[in-house]
């Protein structure tokens, strides 16, 4: 059997529980980096994508956001896509009667 995956799914854990807590110092745009690639390599293709536009959205204009650009090109261009959710400011607006 192949470590990697269990390595990976680990890499995803550690990165999604250190951007859950900001106060851990952590560069966000490298952890969002990495947990982007760690999904990729698991074959989570969807979540890489949703995480490397993430970044791409917050950190424009850096060298960070310049490979997830990339990254998000090559995934669309292998027909990975993300259903829409719907936005949350939608649910918000609704005033209760």
């Amino acid at each position: 059997t192949c470590a990697l995956p269990i390595y990976q799914q680990e890499s995803i854990r550690l990165s999604k529980e250190i951007l859950d807590k900001p106060s851990l110092n952590f560069p966000e745009q490298l952890v969002l980096m990495r947990l982007a690639q760690s999904y990729e390599a698991v074959g989570e293709n969807e979540e890489a994508l949703r995480s490397y536009r993430r970044l791409s959205a917050e950190y424009a204009g850096t060298s960070f956001a310049t490979k997830s650009d990339a990254r998000i090109e090559y995934l669309e261009l292998r027909g990975v896509t993300i259903e829409e959710e719907e936005p949350e400011e939608d649910q918000s607006s609704e005033t209760p009667e």
